[in-house]
């Protein structure tokens, strides 16, 4: 039966006595933060889809077609202050939350940073043009660099889908690494966590250099134990020395990062 200890804990995450906010949301909080920012996410995504649906579908005028709040609050989704600040919320988070990818899934997630960075310039724009009263390129309305060329619920539906797309799939590789890069992450995203370390611990034990093992330290010779497995789940822990013992327990499963010679005191 696995048994929890402070060092066994330590060794999966940092410490969080002491650890920064930043810190504990890229390890022990990174799964649930990533739950909470990708509702925000969906949320704000059903807004484009149900206005795209009312356009395209119920054959809504655009001004009318303002997406669920804007039935009941047309003038919050008219508001340049709501657009903007979605997205700088959406830039802080993507950025905040990506030092607890690794790999693969980091890279994904960087090239959903770098469009949404874009796409804030984008909204950037547009929520200086409405501060000001001053509309560029001499529009009637606010407008962005590629509202220019593109509609602008069209244009903004293209956005937060290549941001999605990216984003879905780093955390896809975060969850189900690839080959080599298993358990890397420090936090509790990554499937099937346990078994990829206990492979680690299990092959760095049966290439570690045999002389240390064999050659017991001579003020006691019974002071060096190492552990073997003898089945998927149980370990048999020998004691070398002139009077030898064996007994058979369980080990945790999480191993990884634990030597596998103990000294005894």
């Amino acid at each position: 039966m696995a048994v929890s200890s402070p060092a066994i804990q330590s060794a999966h995450y940092p410490a969080a006595a002491g650890a920064s906010l930043y810190d504990k949301l890229n390890s022990v909080w990174h799964e649930r933060a990533l739950q909470i920012f990708m509702a925000i996410v969906l949320a704000h995504w059903g807004e484009h889809l149900v206005q795209a649906y009312q356009i395209w579908v119920m054959g809504w005028p655009r001004p009318k077609a303002n997406g669920i709040l804007g039935l009941w609050y047309p003038w919050l989704i008219k508001s340049e202050t709501l657009h903007y600040g979605y997205a700088l919320v959406m830039l802080i988070g993507i950025w905040v939350l990506r030092k607890g990818f690794t790999g693969t899934g980091r890279m994904w997630w960087t090239v959903a940073l770098v469009i949404q960075f874009w796409h804030h310039i984008e909204h950037l724009l547009l929520i200086t043009q409405a501060t000001m009263h001053h509309n560029f390129w001499g529009k009637p309305v606010p407008v962005s660099v590629l509202q220019l060329v593109f509609p602008r619920v069209e244009l903004h539906l293209f956005y937060n889908t290549v941001v999605f797309i990216p984003m879905v799939i780093g955390m896809y590789y975060h969850m189900f690494p690839p080959e080599g890069e298993e358990g890397l992450s420090v936090c509790t995203c990554e499937w099937n966590k346990h078994e990829a370390r206990r492979a680690v611990a299990n092959a760095a034990f049966f290439l570690r250099p045999r002389s240390v093992a064999d050659n017991p330290r001579s003020d006691n010779s019974a002071e060096i134990t190492e552990w073997r497995q003898h089945s998927s789940n149980d370990w048999v822990k020998y004691f070398h020395g002139p009077e030898a013992t064996v007994r058979n327990c369980r080990r945790p499963p999480v191993v990884a990062w634990e030597p596998t010679l103990w000294r005894l005191r």
